[in-house]
């Protein structure tokens, strides 16, 4: 039987300088496993709190919620139909376009007029409506804003001061005599009519309507409506062209006037006039009003049925054809209506001959 040698080490063996290398290298691989389990415990209780920060949170709407993002699909079919190309109204747009820094210095030019036409008094009393009312204000945006709070109060407090403001001098401008770049230049005008109806770029109306109010006698509409029960609507309304009693921002005042107000045409079959002065722009608008829209059940479902039902019964189309081969202007019809009688009168005439026959 083979016997095995079994060689023993000691210490001398073994060179100094390996030694310390081979110390140095255990001590190492300590100091990284410790390394390593502080991190872990460090990386997972900063996990936890985050995880119990975001349990604190509430994500729910609140019941004032009305000014959203477009959708982003919506969004990138037209990106500047949704974003504002003058003026920015809000905390959504708040200087994030260059282009619109330029207005931000007209604002201040309108609230130094909006203090000399009430008072600096006035203009304090506005802010602290504003302050007092701030996480009321903020609940109206789906987004929350990232602004200070003394930040976010002086954007809205400017911007619900110019729109007032700019509401004022255009109810006024038919006797004023100075120049008003913003009123007086048609294409300015136009612009900041469309941005202040963006979805994105809205004050809650609340605000807009309790600082009026805020106000009294100093700012109110001229004529026989000033004494309505919403000054600012009239003011609004004149600006803007449209007419409504209840609203929660601009864009709603647009969405009223669209579907409330609109009166379909009498005559479907007749041309549909346009500014787009292109029937190919026309056919392309109408096909992409459906895109990324969700479906959901109309409140006009049984007035389309009975469109629908009116439309499929023959003895209407027979109708709906007298009416426009025979009686499609008065001429036409009175020559009907003589070709009738004649037939009659000559059916007549033969059954009386008839009967003298008989």
């Amino acid at each position: 039987m083979e016997m095995k040698t079994v060689e023993r080490w000691t210490y001398e063996d073994f060179d100094p300088e390996e030694i310390e290398e081979a110390h140095n290298s255990k001590a190492n691989k300590l100091e990284m496993e410790q390394y390593v389990k502080a991190r872990s415990f460090s990386e997972s209780k900063e996990f936890t709190i985050d995880i119990e920060k975001i349990l604190e949170a509430s994500f729910e709407a609140a019941p004032e919620c009305c000014i959203y993002r477009v959708p982003r699909d919506l969004r990138k079919i037209n990106e500047e139909a949704y974003t504002p190309q003058v003026v920015s109204i809000g905390p959504l747009h708040h200087g994030r376009q260059e282009y619109l820094i330029e207005m931000e210095k007209q604002k201040l030019m309108y609230v130094k007029m909006f203090s000399e036409r009430t008072s600096m008094d006035k203009l304090k009393e506005l802010k602290s409506f504003i302050e007092d009312n701030e996480r009321r204000i903020r609940n109206c945006y789906a987004e929350n804003s990232n602004l200070l709070s003394d930040e976010f109060v002086t954007v809205i407090l400017y911007d619900a001061v110019f729109i007032i403001e700019l509401f004022l001098r255009n109810d006024e401008a038919k006797n004023k005599t100075g120049f008003d770049i913003l009123l007086d230049t048609p294409i300015r005008k136009a612009a900041i009519k469309l941005d202040l109806q963006l979805l994105e770029n809205q004050l809650p109306y609340f605000v807009l309507k309790d600082l009026f109010s805020i106000l009294g006698d100093v700012a109110k509409p001229s004529g026989e409506d000033q004494y309505y029960r919403d000054p600012l609507l009239i003011l609004a309304s004149d600006h803007l062209e449209y007419n409504t009693n209840d609203l929660r921002h601009f864009t709603d005042l647009r969405r009223y006037f669209l579907v409330k107000e609109f009166i379909p045409p009498k005559n479907i079959g007749s041309i549909i006039f346009n500014c787009l002065g292109d029937n190919a722009a026309i056919a392309n608008m109408f096909n992409k009003l459906g895109l990324h829209v969700t479906p959901s059940y109309s409140g006009y479902y049984e007035v389309a049925e009975k469109l629908k039902a009116h439309y499929g019964n023959r003895w209407n189309h027979s109708k709906a054809t007298l009416k426009r081969v025979y009686f499609s202007d008065p001429w036409i019809g009175t020559g009907t209506v003589a070709a009738a009688l004649l037939l009659l009168l000559t059916l007549a005439q033969a059954v009386c001959s008839i009967l003298q026959v008989l």
